[in-house]
Parts: structure tokens; C-alpha cells; sequence
């Protein structure tokens, strides 16, 4: 019995040293049939207690390597608390260079965009639920192999 505790309590060990450090929040949505369509938002509900802190966020990206395009538009919406005018923009990221190589990580057809900037160094303004909602905005209204999207929210350094 000892030697059973001791395993799992080295691999809740190895598990906990795995998880990448400051990640207040972290959330990817699969995509159906490996379509996005533009009617079709992400939407990622999160908390936030300390308006104190700054955070960095991250559009998540995952694609076949058959994606059509070297670069995705999207239009996001961050929605506070007390319900005020929702924080709107429209974002453009390169997902490959000028000879179209891909930018993200690379695991057999699977291409990971995982460190793509949305916002550096926010302060959320009030405590309290917030929303965080994406469109694809490109000019086909679906938008084919994509696996999936997320939000990844840390800690600003």
C-alpha cells in the first residue's frame, strides 16, 4: 500500500510541475467538423477578484496543415461586469511566413498557434464575470480546417 501512495504522490507531483506558470486562465472550444463558421463565436467565461494585476491574453489556434490561408482575421469582444459598452476590436495574425512556412508549433498535420497576442498588460477595471467572445471575420464564412480556438490569460510580468 505504501508503494501506491508514494507513486501517486509523485505523479500529482510531476503533473503540478508541468503546468505553465502565471496562467491565471485557459480554455480552447473544438471546432465542429473542422469548420468555423463566422456565425458561429467562441465564447470563454472567466473571473476576475484582483484589479490590481495585469494580464496578457492569448488567442489560441489549432489547424489542420491543409488550413487555406497564410493569416486569420478576428473580431473579438470582451464584455464586463456592469454591463458597460463591450470592448470590440477586429485582430489579424500571420499564421505563416512570406514563403509559407507555418509559425506555430508543428506535430505531424496539426499546427498549434499558441502564442498569438491579443492584449499585453490589461488591468480588468472591476471585479467580477467576464465574457470574451470570437468570430473568425475572414472573407469565407467558413472557414475550414480549424480544430480548434481558445483563451489563454496570464499573469503580465
Amino acid at each position: 500500500m505504501k508503494i501506491k501512495e508514494i507513486a501517486f504522490v509523485i505523479l500529482l507531483l510531476l503533473l503540478v510541475a508541468c503546468e505553465e506558470e502565471g496562467v491565471f486562465y485557459h480554455k480552447q472550444v473544438e471546432v465542429e467538423n473542422h469548420i468555423w463558421r463566422s456565425s458561429d463565436p467562441a465564447s470563454f467565461d472567466f473571473n476576475i477578484n484582483d484589479t490590481s494585476s495585469k494580464y496578457d491574453l492569448f488567442f489560441l489556434l489549432r489547424t489542420t496543415d491543409a488550413y487555406p490561408w497564410s493569416n486569420i482575421y478576428i473580431f473579438t469582444e470582451l464584455n464586463n461586469p456592469d454591463f458597460q459598452l463591450p470592448i470590440k476590436d477586429t485582430v489579424e495574425f500571420y499564421l505563416a511566413d512570406k514563403y509559407g512556412n507555418w509559425k506555430g508549433e508543428n506535430s505531424g498535420s496539426t499546427i498549434e498557434h499558441n502564442n498569438l497576442l491579443l492584449y499585453k498588460a490589461i488591468k480588468f477595471p472591476i471585479p467580477g464575470h467576464y465574457t470574451f467572445t470570437v468570430h473568425q471575420a475572414m472573407i469565407d464564412t467558413s472557414l475550414i480546417e480549424i480544430m480548434d480556438v481558445g483563451l489563454k490569460i496570464v499573469e503580465s510580468k
